[in-house]
Parts: structure tokens; C-alpha cells; sequence
């Protein structure tokens, strides 16, 4: 992300520099209104490029701490779970039952990947 930002501000620069007086469109064979519209359409891309790349680098963040918190507390099996009704573990463990390992992998899978399928869950056995 900091490359492909440093990257669209050199050309941004670059194209800042030939509206103020480097070679116009006379010189490449285009008329000066085109050059202009081309001036134009550019800043217009380059704001909505920034504007995107704003919002990338803030969700970015959020996956983050989503991460973080995903594995807050997380001692690598269910059978550490705990929950604040005992009846709720009770269903819990009953639901997954001799299936423990199972999910312990789906769980690695998720907090692996960000996200788990059983596509994704395949292919991390293999």
C-alpha cells in the first residue's frame, strides 16, 4: 500500500509539472482542449484513487483489531471455551461432541485466513 501510494505521487507530481508548463498537447499532435481534458479526467482518477486507497488503509486497521480480538484469550482448543451460562456449554460441547479436533482446525483456519470454508479448511490439510 505505502509503495503503490509513494507511486501516484510521483506521477501525480509528474503530471502537476507538465500542466505548469512542460510539453503541452501541441507538441504530441493533440489539440489543447483534449490536453486539458486529459488534465482533467486525471486529477479527477487520482482524487477517487486516494480517496479509495484512504479507505483501504482504514479497513486495513479494522481487520486488524478484528484479528487481535479473534484471538484474545483464545488458548488453542474449544475444550479451554468457557461460557457464562453452564448450560450453554453443556449444548456447545454436546453439539460438537468426539468432533473437538474438527473444529479446533476450523478455528486455526479462521484465525489463519481470516475467513473459513471448507474449500479453504481442504486445502490447509493438504
Amino acid at each position: 500500500r505505502i509503495v503503490m501510494h509513494c507511486l501516484c505521487e510521483m506521477i501525480c507530481f509528474i503530471e502537476l509539472v507538465d500542466t505548469a508548463g512542460f510539453p503541452t498537447g501541441e507538441v504530441w499532435g493533440f489539440p489543447d482542449e483534449m490536453h486539458s481534458l486529459v488534465h482533467i479526467w486525471f486529477w479527477l482518477m487520482a482524487g477517487a484513487f486516494f480517496c479509495l486507497q484512504e479507505v483501504d488503509r482504514i479497513e486495513g486497521g479494522i481487520n486488524i483489531k478484528e484479528a487481535q480480538q479473534l484471538r484474545a484469550g483464545y488458548q488453542g482448543s474449544i475444550q479451554y471455551a468457557e461460557c457464562s451460562e453452564s448450560s450453554d456449554a453443556e449444548k456447545i460441547l454436546s453439539e460438537i461432541g468426539p468432533d473437538c479436533a474438527v473444529v479446533d482446525f476450523a478455528i486455526q483456519v479462521l484465525l489463519t485466513a481470516g475467513m473459513s470454508t471448507t474449500a479453504l479448511r481442504d486445502i490447509a490439510r493438504a
